[in-house]
């Protein structure tokens, strides 16, 4: 159950640590009341991706109302309109 050597089990305990991390971090972000802080780095890096493409096609989120819903939230966070508002346009 704890593995028969000692990198079996080396890998067994870094898939619990790991699993502890992630639901601490789940608990963190279920009760934070400060809707800013509860962004992620997924949360980001999924608006960074959809941003780039929505700004290329504006249509390319109609039918999807959840990652335009996505799009909306994160870029309306203070701290991410006030860069994408002073960032220099990307040019293709």
């Amino acid at each position: 159950m704890y593995g028969k050597t000692a990198m079996e089990t080396f890998k067994i305990d870094e898939v619990v640590c790991l699993v502890n991390d992630f639901i601490a971090a789940t608990v963190k972000v279920m009760y934070e009341k400060d809707e800013t802080r509860k962004v992620t780095l997924a949360d980001i890096f999924v608006y960074d991706f959809m941003w780039s493409m929505n700004s290329r096609d504006a249509n390319i989120l109609n039918n999807f109302p959840l990652l335009q819903e996505h799009l909306d939230k994160i870029g309306s966070l203070p701290q991410i309109k006030a860069y994408v508002d002073a960032r220099k346009p990307t040019e293709a």
